[in-house]
């Protein structure tokens, strides 16, 4: 993986997240906020993979360097929807539980609809598509898949400030959004949202 091309992701252990690009500067994140709760690195060619713990750039040398397993997504339009500025969010589950939507590994959306995005074929993955005033549902490719597709549809999103009990907004709010038509105790979670001024939005 090239140094200057790799972006990362620092879940800290109060769970929030930290990122940038190039190895140097997650070195000096890491040094500058141990300990660590995981680290993720990926580039435009490099399934995103969590670093061992102790040193993750120490051991950077243990991201595989054989050719990416890429992932024939497909978004279709079942509507009328533009997919300018649309990017596909597309990362393992594992990370999608650590990590809010919007730090996650994200691709622009060609007019065509389709793309190919390189994923770990050892384990399940989840996509969206994200676009003001469209979205779609989350989508699960098990270990091995190869195609996804996803289906893009006007859609308001959400956009919503959480307050404290003195009417100000709260700092640092960290959110899920799972399911509701099921008993909570197996509601499942499809994604985290997170932000520091306490306003949580998804498209």
């Amino acid at each position: 993986m090239a140094l200057g091309q790799a972006q990362w992701r620092v879940v800290h252990p109060d769970g929030h997240v930290t990122g940038g690009w190039g190895w140097s500067g997650l070195a000096a994140e890491v040094a500058a906020k141990p300990p660590t709760r995981s680290t993720w690195v990926w580039s435009w060619r490099h399934a995103p993979v969590e670093l061992a713990a102790g040193d993750p750039v120490a051991k950077a040398g243990a991201l595989a360097t054989e050719g990416p397993f890429w992932l024939d997504a497909h978004v279709v339009l079942r509507q009328h929807v533009p997919l300018a500025r649309a990017r596909l969010v597309a990362a393992p589950a594992a990370m999608w539980r650590e990590i809010p939507e919007s730090d996650l590994p994200s691709w622009p959306v060609p007019a065509g609809g389709r793309l190919a995005v390189p994923v770990d074929g050892r384990q399940p993955w989840r996509l969206r598509l994200v676009v003001e005033g469209v979205g779609s549902w989350w989508a699960d490719v098990p270990a091995g898949g190869r195609k996804a597709t996803l289906s893009a549809v006007p859609a308001r999103g959400i956009d919503l400030t959480v307050l404290q009990p003195d009417g100000k907004p709260a700092a640092n709010v960290h959110a899920s959004i799972a399911e509701a038509a099921v008993p909570q105790a197996v509601s499942r979670t499809w994604a985290l949202l997170a932000d520091a001024s306490g306003r949580l939005t998804a498209a």
